[in-house]
């Protein structure tokens, strides 16, 4: 799934406009005629996660698997962590 958020005056390419399966719209009441950017993203993400949380709890992630996404983030967030680990292991684990 992707989520494509266009500005408030042009909204989104007609390229892009072509390729999507759906579009979304937040009601907005009040003043406002819409929302910015961010805001919009918010309350699209949490929809969403309540949504997915509410009726798919088999997507939801076991303890093991988030602490091994959380080290897989680490590996790949860090320079030659392979020569990190490698220190690491000489030093700390004997």
């Amino acid at each position: 799934m992707a989520i494509i958020l266009g500005n408030e005056h042009n909204g989104i390419s007609a390229e892009t406009r072509k390729l999507v399966d759906g579009f979304v719209q937040i009601p907005s009441y009040g003043f406002t005629e819409s929302f910015n950017v961010s805001v919009a993203a918010a309350i699209i993400g949490y929809t969403l996660n309540q949504r997915i949380r509410n009726q798919h709890h088999a997507v939801l992630l076991t303890e093991e698997e988030k602490e091994n996404l959380y080290y897989q983030w680490i590996w790949h967030s860090v320079k030659r962590p392979d020569i990190l680990y490698h220190e690491f292991q000489k030093s700390y684990i004997k």
